[in-house]
């Protein structure tokens, strides 16, 4: 059972590794293929969903620097009580009323109303800021650094439902193979107890026999909560229900074509979703260190500031319009930056060390794309073969089981022989059900490596 334990030990993994799935928002009905239940996957993930939201949050944030660059339009009003009203020194003959006061000498005056109202609108237009602009390129480029992580998101999941998905299989397979030997094994049983009833046969052929059903039984039920872990599993992966059952359209005979080799002599590093992720975040490292060097540029806005206001000792009078005055303004401000301690020159340097980083992480990446492609492929190429020699061996060891059977039952084979062509051809089947497992992993694994898992 070395076989089954590994696909449920994998199948464990994969269930801790991915996040988990949403719950799911349609029906399913009718055996499905791969390809239906990775696109159902593909809408009803939960880890998917949530990298949506971030793309739309994306596109939020490009909106939000955009409406820096219109105008800006602000209201204010107040009304205050100057309960002090402020007073003002000024010469005593300031006004040559001073009746021969020294001119040294001041009085307190005060100017001012018991209330005042104001109220106001400002306008403010960018004319021109570089920073908006290349704030608003790396808002972008920021959006399109979001659909890439969603297209991450999406090929990890594919390759999940794909893994999930043969696990079935291949345990519905076995599960139905372990049947039909169970009952072949059981009506054996039978057969050899009635010809030790008849003195044909010994009484510890009866009970190595009894014992090969009972541990086929009992394999048969491991191998069967496997595979309903395996449904868990696929169903989690989709965004199912655990409760709600689902049919699946392959087979056995729909693996072998899968396992297909792709040679890549030139492969095109920007299939590979990570490369094109790196990419991006190189852009994002220049456009900051443009964002930089334009703030040493100066910026240029309009502005307008249009007022009114009033004031009276009399609080029922403020809001008597006819009193009020009007005011306003209009022009321009340059904001010209002078001196900042070095800041940008500073920030300028970082920027410049980030790029320099990433080029190396560029390096580092085609190295690993190559080292990944070149692993998985030997590794595909061996564990194809090898499920070819596992399948020539289950047809032997099946072959040479029937064989023995017929002599035995013909009286020229013994129970002994019976039972070690039954241990081999349970052994060959569990080494063949491994092989396509492992040849499937191995396959899924190039595909990704490769670029072509998943295609948008």
């Amino acid at each position: 059972m070395k076989a089954v334990s590994k696909i449920l030990a994998l199948s464990l993994v994969w269930l801790l590794a991915l996040a988990p799935a949403a719950s799911a928002q349609e029906e399913l009905s009718g055996p499905l293929s791969l390809e239906q239940c990775i696109d159902y996957a593909l809408q009803n993930n939960q880890m998917i969903k949530a990298t949506e939201i971030d793309k739309e949050m994306a596109n939020a944030d490009v909106k939000v620097i955009r409406a820096d660059g219109l105008p800006q339009v602000n209201a204010t009003a107040s009304v205050a009580n100057n309960f002090i009203i402020p007073r003002v020194f000024v010469p005593a003959d300031a006004f040559g009323g001073g009746g021969g006061a020294p001119s040294d000498e001041t009085v307190a005056l005060e100017f001012g109303t018991d209330f005042n109202g104001d109220a106001g609108i400002s306008v403010t237009q960018m004319i021109f800021d570089g920073s908006f602009f290349v704030g608003l390129q790396a808002a972008r480029t920021y959006k399109e650094l979001s659909e890439k992580n969603n297209i991450k998101t999406r090929i990890d999941v594919a390759a999940a439902v794909t893994k999930a998905y043969y696990s079935v299989l291949i345990n519905k397979e076995l599960y139905q193979l372990y049947e039909d030997e169970y009952r072949r094994v059981q009506r054996l049983h039978r057969d050899v107890t009635k010809m030790y009833e008849q003195g044909f046969s010994e009484r510890i052929d009866v009970q190595r026999l009894q014992v090969q059903v009972n541990n086929i039984a009992t394999d048969l039920k491991r191998i069967g909560n496997t595979l309903n872990i395996s449904y868990q599993l696929l169903k989690f992966q989709m965004g199912l229900p655990d409760s709600q059952r689902i049919e699946l359209a392959g087979d056995m005979g729909s693996i072998s074509p899968e396992l297909q080799i792709e040679v890549y002599d030139d492969f095109d590093y920007g299939k590979r979703i990570e490369y094109s992720q790196l990419q991006t975040n190189q852009a994002l490292a220049q456009l900051d260190l443009k964002n930089n060097k334009v703030k040493y540029i100066p910026s240029l806005n309009l502005f307008m500031n249009l007022g009114w206001n009033t004031g009276t000792n009399e609080f029922s009078q403020v809001f008597n319009f006819d009193n009020w005055v009007s005011s306003g303004t209009l022009g321009m401000r340059l904001n010209v930056p002078i001196f900042d301690g070095l800041r940008k020159s500073y920030m300028i340097q970082k920027n410049k060390l980030q790029i320099q980083q990433i080029d190396l992480y560029f390096d580092q990446m085609r190295n690993q794309i190559d080292n990944e492609i070149s692993q998985a492929r030997a590794a595909l190429e061996v564990n194809v073969e090898n499920m070819e020699s596992q399948k020539s061996n289950m047809e032997m060891a099946a072959e040479i089981y029937e064989v023995t059977i017929r002599k035995y039952q013909e009286g020229v084979g013994t129970n002994l022989e019976v039972l070690d062509a039954l241990r081999e051809k349970r052994a060959a089947e569990n080494n063949y059900f491994a092989a396509i497992y492992d040849a499937i992993i191995a396959k899924v694994d190039y595909d990704k490596a490769t670029g072509s898992l998943y295609n948008p």
